[in-house]
């Protein structure tokens, strides 16, 4: 099941009080080459010196484009604050729907990850972004599961997931070693109205 192609997806999806932006190449060099000032162009959004770029990440997504362009509405998204134009984070899916690694263990679905940055933490933009993008997912192309990954030490993450588990079903699916991240515990929300 490979979704990307089938309609051509917004650039930008908007919540209340967000934007949550498609970073192209030019957008994820800079992020992968910490560019401030061009991804600040680029976006035409104001950084902050202590909001950490994820260039690991940037660099992964851009392998993953080298392969197939047609992934990028579901990779990194810059998420920024309408009120004052600030890049205040990012999130995106792993992969589009049904991806390999998942597809024993979740079929159909697809894994999400976030970041806000530390400037902007405890305001609900995590819960406001991930709802938007899971929204889109949904509303696009009927996507109604999705994954994450959280250290059981990661209470804010947690606590994401219990507010989001208002509209789907939450189950945990097992555990995993991240070779970098360490013990995560594997959730799937699974859409209510999709079930």
């Amino acid at each position: 099941m490979h979704l990307a192609s089938e309609v051509s997806p917004p650039e930008e999806i908007s919540t209340e009080r967000l934007r949550l932006v498609c970073l192209d190449e030019k957008a994820l060099e800079a992020v992968a080459a910490n560019k401030r000032t061009t991804l600040a162009a680029l976006l035409k959004a104001h950084i902050e010196p202590e909001c950490d770029l994820p260039a690991d990440v940037a660099r992964l997504r851009l392998g993953q484009l080298a392969e197939d362009p047609s992934l990028r509405p579901w990779l990194l998204r810059a998420v920024i604050r309408l009120e004052d134009v600030s890049l205040i984070g990012h999130i995106g899916f792993h992969s589009a729907p049904d991806p390999h690694y998942l597809h024993e263990l979740a079929p159909g679905s697809v894994e999400i990850g976030y970041t806000v940055y530390t400037p902007y933490r405890r305001k609900g933009y995590a819960f406001e972004a991930a709802r938007g993008l899971m929204d889109w997912a949904t509303q696009t192309y009927g996507v109604t599961d999705f994954i994450f990954s959280i250290s059981p030490q990661n209470t804010a993450s947690l606590g994401l997931l219990h507010r989001l588990a208002g509209s789907y079903r939450a189950e945990m699916l097992g555990h995993y070693v991240d070779p970098e991240d360490g013990p995560e515990d594997i959730f799937r929300l699974r859409s209510i109205t999709g079930s």
